[in-house]
């Protein structure tokens, strides 16, 4: 019986390897087809920063967090001491690299004669493959059935395979690292709550939680929202485990508020908040926004100005400069708290060609995605998907719970946040700088399904225990 279950397992290990190995065979497949390198102004942003001094205040405090630039600095600059160059030996040699024909050439010179590009775009597909297949792995473990755990592999696999991610992998910039973290953090957030308690993951844990905070802006709303999360489980463990759960909401309380102050104390201000605003009071259909602004102190703008804010250098407009560093995002946040009618339901309707209704945004893609990706990988779990499966989830939960079928609920509970989660930072994001928006929203884009799957295999997997039950 014993060796019966051996073989059982060692077929089960097989079968798994020839999928992640035929995964992995795509995905580089992929790659070698793309035919150049992106860089945009975004990569130039952050290469001028890594180019300060690690410990100075132009490197922390810029108007783009810090770990990128730490990428770019120590692991991919043109030196001897790069820690990634070895990796453009695997490389073969495409045009190199595109910039952005919108604007002129700067970012393209800047990084491309500071940094291995190869090295850095290759590392950030190795990532990108790791945390897929990591994560496929670490989802399927927590199910027994055999083909619940093939069908959970499959299903984050093809997820991994979406031109969503695989479009960053030749981008010099952070959404491909960004969403590689993230997928890790889900991976070790499954660990931590429902398969191991040891020490190694709750520190890598801690890891993710410090990369992902200093990867992004946005990623700082995701550890707050996280903090309810551990309190629940903290509750429902009857108060044991104080000392991990202790450690990692003091962890996120404290990278919340580091990346508050560095972000509304610094040049940060300059620049996000900067784009932020100016590009809702810019825009078509943002007039009352506008109004309350020129109500709270702002100059009077002729209205062709208006329109050119968005891109505008400060030195242009010296009778705005003033009002804007001091006191621009300060009224921003005011209008939304005396506004929350705008903060949960302008994200519904639609504005204007350019921003439109949060819901569109379910299945984003890149300004420049015909540029750079195959099209032999395109969407897989489409916005029809997403539809159809959260029906389903629907109707599996009354069906559940009209039958009295118990539920794990801390297993449930994970995929329900993960899904929760990527709902309000759609909204907390939509409010952000609107011509990024389906940049910016890839990530939220990646949770919602990463939930729905999860959330839809627990589901099968109880409804299948039932059965058995019976």
């Amino acid at each position: 019986m014993a060796k019966d279950k051996t073989m059982t397992l060692i077929n089960e290990r097989v079968i798994f390897s020839i999928i992640i190995f035929i995964f992995i065979a795509i995905r580089l497949s992929e790659y070698f087809q793309t035919e150049y390198f992106v860089i945009w102004f975004d990569s130039a942003q952050y290469a001028a920063t890594s180019l300060a001094p690690i410990w100075s205040k132009l490197f922390w405090a810029d108007g783009v967090p810090p770990l990128y630039p730490f990428f770019l600095k120590y692991f991919t600059h043109l030196s001897d001491t790069s820690v990634l160059n070895f990796l453009s030996i695997f490389s073969y040699q495409p045009d190199i690299v595109k910039g952005i024909e919108l604007l002129d050439d700067y970012p393209f010179f800047l990084v491309k004669d500071n940094f291995n590009v190869i090295a850095a775009s290759l590392f950030q597909l190795v990532l990108s493959i790791f945390s897929s297949v990591i994560l496929a792995i670490s989802f399927s473990t927590v199910f027994n059935d055999f083909k619940i755990k093939l069908t959970s592999l499959l299903f984050i696999l093809f997820l991994g395979l979406e031109s969503s991610i695989v479009i960053w992998d030749k981008h010099i910039i952070t959404e491909s690292i960004s969403i590689s973290v993230l997928l890790l953090t889900v991976s070790l957030l499954i660990h931590i709550n429902l398969i191991t308690r040891k020490t190694v993951f709750l520190i890598l844990f801690i890891l993710m939680l410090i990369f992902i905070s200093f990867l992004k802006i946005t990623n700082n709303y995701f550890l707050l929202i996280l903090i309810p999360f551990f309190l629940y489980h903290f509750y429902n463990s009857h108060f044991q485990h104080k000392l991990n759960y202790g450690l990692i909401i003091a962890t996120l309380l404290t990278l919340f508020s580091l990346n508050q102050f560095m972000l509304f104390s610094g040049d940060r201000t300059n620049v996000p908040m900067k784009d932020l605003i100016s590009s809702r009071i810019s825009s078509e259909g943002y007039e009352d926004i506008y109004e309350y602004f020129r109500n709270n102190g702002m100059p009077e703008l002729a209205p062709e100005v208006i329109g050119k804010l968005w891109t505008a250098p400060f030195e242009k407009y010296p009778e705005l400069q003033e009002w804007w560093l001091n006191n621009s995002s300060k009224t921003y946040q005011k209008y939304l708290i005396t506004h929350p009618s705008y903060f949960f339901i302008r994200p519904f309707q639609y504005t204007n060609q350019y921003n439109k209704a949060v819901y569109f945004y379910l299945t984003p893609d890149l300004h420049f995605h015909e540029q750079v990706v195959t099209k032999k990988i395109q969407i897989i779990f489409t916005d029809l998907f997403l539809w159809v499966i959260t029906s389903i989830v629907l109707l599996m939960i009354i069906y559940i719970t009209s039958l009295k079928i118990p539920i794990e609920k801390n297993k449930i509970m994970l995929p329900i946040f993960i899904l929760f989660a990527g709902a309000i930072l759609y909204l907390i994001i939509w409010h952000a700088d609107l011509g990024e928006l389906d940049r910016h929203l890839i990530q939220c884009a990646v949770m919602i399904r990463v939930g729905l799957i999860m959330t839809f295999m627990y589901l099968i997997n109880t409804l299948l225990n039932s059965r058995n039950l019976d």
